[in-house]
C-alpha cells in the first residue's frame, strides 16, 4: 500500500539501496526530477524539479521481491511516459530558473488563462482552467502570471487562497514582493463577502503562513534582507517561520510568539519544522518547548 510520507523529506543514500534517477520533460516544457529507491522492502519516490529545493515523496512497502518488481514497473511506466533514465550515480541538472513564461504554453493559451483568472470568482473555477492550460504544472503557469504581473492575487481573496496551495513552487523574491504589499488582509475577505477571518500566524492567514514559510526555505537570506519591509504583525510572525526552521528566537519575540501560540493551539494540525536536515512535524507543545528553549 501507497502511504503519503512527508511531503519535502529527505534521506541520504545508504549501502544496498537500489537506485534509479530519471529526468521527465512535461507538455509545460518544466522539468520534472524522478528519484525511486529501494530499500529491502521499502520503495520510495521522490517527485520534484531541478529549480524547486524539496521533492515531493511517497513511500511503498511490499515484501522484498515484490518490492523489487514494483521499482522495475515503476521505472518503465516512467519511461513509457518519456522519461529518461539518468546513468547510475549520475546527478540531477540543477536550476535557478524561476518562469515567467512556460516554454510549452502557448502565449494565447497564457492569455486566455490570465484572463479567465481575472474574471472567474470562485477558486475552484480558476484552478480548472489552469489545469486545462498546463495539467498537473498549473502552479508552476500560475506562478509564472504572478511573476509577469498578469495576475494580481493582492486584489483577489480567491486567488490568494490558490496562491497559497501552490507554495510549494513558490520563490523568496516573488513572495516578499506579494507579502510587503499586503495592507490588508481581512480586508480582501470582506470585500469577497467572508464574514470571518482566520490568523495561521501572526499577521497572516494559512496561505501567508505556507508562502512565507516556502520562501524562507527557498532563500531565507532574502527573507531576512526585507524582514523590515513586512508588515509589524507579519514581522512576528516571521519569528514563528524561523523558529520552525530551527533558528534562535530572543526573549523579546519568544514570549509574544509563545502567547499566540497558546491562545491558538491548533490541535487539528501540526506545523512543518526542521530537525537539522529533516523535516518534522510539531504539534504546538513541542514547538513551544523549541521557542521556549531557543529564548534561554
Amino acid at each position: 500500500m501507497a502511504v503519503p510520507d512527508h511531503p519535502r523529506s529527505y534521506e541520504p543514500p545508504g549501502e544496498g539501496d537500489d537506485v534509479r534517477r530519471l529526468l521527465h520533460s512535461e507538455r509545460s516544457g518544466a522539468v520534472r526530477t524522478y528519484e525511486l529507491r529501494r530499500r529491502g522492502e521499502t520503495v520510495t519516490t521522490a517527485r520534484g524539479r531541478p529549480e524547486r529545493r524539496f521533492a515531493a515523496r511517497t513511500t511503498t512497502t511490499l515484501s522484498p521481491p515484490a518490492a523489487a518488481a514494483f521499482l522495475e514497473r515503476q521505472v518503465a511506466a516512467l519511461q513509457a511516459r518519456g522519461a529518461r533514465l539518468l546513468a547510475d550515480e549520475a546527478e540531477f541538472p540543477s536550476a535557478e530558473r524561476r518562469f515567467t513564461a512556460l516554454p510549452g504554453i502557448e502565449p494565447e493559451v497564457a492569455s486566455e488563462v490570465a484572463r479567465n483568472l481575472r474574471a472567474h470568482r470562485r477558486k475552484f473555477a480558476m484552478l480548472g482552467k489552469l489545469q486545462w492550460a498546463a495539467g498537473d504544472d498549473w502552479d508552476l503557469l500560475l506562478w509564472s502570471l504572478v511573476r509577469a504581473g498578469r495576475v494580481q492575487p493582492l486584489r483577489d481573496v480567491e486567488l490568494w487562497m490558490l496562491l497559497g496551495d501552490a507554495a510549494l513552487e513558490a520563490d523568496a523574491i516573488t513572495v516578499m514582493d506579494l507579502l510587503t504589499r499586503l495592507v490588508d488582509l481581512p480586508g480582501l475577505y470582506r470585500a469577497r463577502g467572508y464574514d470571518e477571518y482566520a490568523e495561521a500566524m501572526p499577521g497572516g492567514d494559512a496561505a501567508a503562513e505556507s508562502l512565507l514559510w516556502s520562501a524562507y526555505l527557498d532563500q531565507r537570506g532574502h527573507v531576512d534582507a526585507r524582514a523590515n519591509e513586512l508588515p509589524p504583525p507579519m514581522q512576528l510572525g516571521l519569528w514563528l517561520i524561523r523558529a520552525r526552521a530551527g533558528e534562535h528566537v530572543p526573549a523579546a519575540a519568544a514570549e509574544p510568539i509563545a502567547a499566540w501560540l497558546r491562545a491558538r493551539p491548533r490541535p487539528f494540525t501540526p506545523l512543518e519544522a526542521l530537525a537539522g536536515d529533516v523535516f518534522v512535524k510539531l504539534d504546538v507543545p513541542e514547538l513551544l518547548q523549541r521557542i521556549d528553549g531557543a529564548a534561554r
